[in-house]
């Protein structure tokens, strides 16, 4: 038995909700009805793996934190200073010495 055009376009439709409900709202999807056919099975994965297939070649699934390297600019004699004044960041070369996990701009456990 084929499927009708309707069925196939919202079919399509919902294989597109899956692919973006990684992101957004995977409950979109079972707003329709339920899939049992073995036909219907087969062109929602088809569709689904299409769109996986696009946004993997778009896409960099690596680590979504900056690569930070802390540490003093070799030679900047402000990097020397800003480290041994507790503070987070050089002023003259904005080299990040360490993480500002507190917000303040000083080093974790600093007394200024």
């Amino acid at each position: 038995m084929a499927m009708k055009r309707e069925r196939r376009a919202i079919l399509k439709d919902m294989a597109r909700r899956y692919a973006q409900g990684v992101i957004e709202n995977l409950e979109l999807i079972w707003q329709f009805e339920e899939i049992n056919d073995e036909e219907e099975v087969v062109l929602m994965q088809r569709e689904i793996d299409a769109i996986a297939k696009r946004i993997g070649a778009n896409r960099s699934f690596a680590s979504t934190a900056p690569a930070v390297e802390y540490g003093p600019t070799p030679g900047c004699k402000q990097c020397e200073e800003a480290e041994s004044c507790g503070f987070t960041d050089c002023p003259e070369c904005d080299a990040q010495l360490c993480e500002d996990v507190n917000g303040t701009g000083f080093r974790p456990g600093y007394k200024p």
